[in-house]
């Protein structure tokens, strides 16, 4: 009985420090266009916003989220759209391109599609776009890999807004190892359990 109780409190000692040596960080990085709301997407022209940005070392991504807070439009019309997608190369900063509302999608064929929002109607939306729901990540990844990437707007309507962002999560690319302290008390810790464990059944 003694014998089981021992290996019992061993088992639980080792999921403690296995635990503890398995932990991996997350890391959250925010961006945010100038301005922040992109002029609110004002139909007469295309935006690009551009980011130049370096994964930090010993950091893998592992999603994004593109949100759009409280987009509204002054009417519902059938011909509404906001299309948007993610760009190889972008230039850095944002920039507004006169297209006089040309209708359609400027950046067709030039980037994967994030969204093609149709307004519903009167009243505010918030919108999220998660890039690991889209399948986007690895394109992300492989964007980063230049260290440059971008976002492209295409409002076919004056979609007002109160910010557009992009948020990008990370966590460390490998496990954290053990700190040789940890280590010598784990193993200081089952030398004395054995041999505890041997003096009393010997005794």
């Amino acid at each position: 009985m003694k014998f089981s109780k021992y290996c019992l409190l061993i088992g639980l000692t080792l999921c403690m420090f296995s635990g503890a040596f398995a932990i991996t960080t997350t890391y959250s990085y925010n961006f945010v266009p100038t301005p922040n709301d992109l002029s609110d997407l004002d139909h007469y022209n295309y935006f690009t916003w551009g980011i130049n940005w370096i994964v930090p070392s010993n950091q893998v991504i592992l999603d994004a989220v593109l949100t759009i807070s409280k987009i509204d439009d002054w009417t519902n019309e059938s011909n509404d759209h906001l299309y948007i997608h993610l760009l190889d190369n972008a230039p850095v900063g944002s920039k507004a391109t006169w297209d006089n509302q040309g209708g359609g999608d400027n950046f067709a064929g030039a980037g994967p599609l994030i969204a093609n929002y149709e307004d519903p109607g009167p009243g505010t939306a918030n919108l999220s776009y998660r890039f690991s729901d889209l399948g986007l990540v690895n394109t992300l990844k492989s964007y980063l890999s230049n260290n440059n990437f971008g976002i492209g707007f295409d409002p076919d309507c004056h979609y007002y807004n109160c910010g557009v962002k992009l948020n990008i999560t990370t966590q460390n690319s490998t496990p954290p190892v053990p700190e040789p302290a940890s280590l010598s008390i784990l193993g200081m810790f089952l030398t004395g359990s054995f041999l505890s464990i041997r003096h009393k059944r010997r005794g």
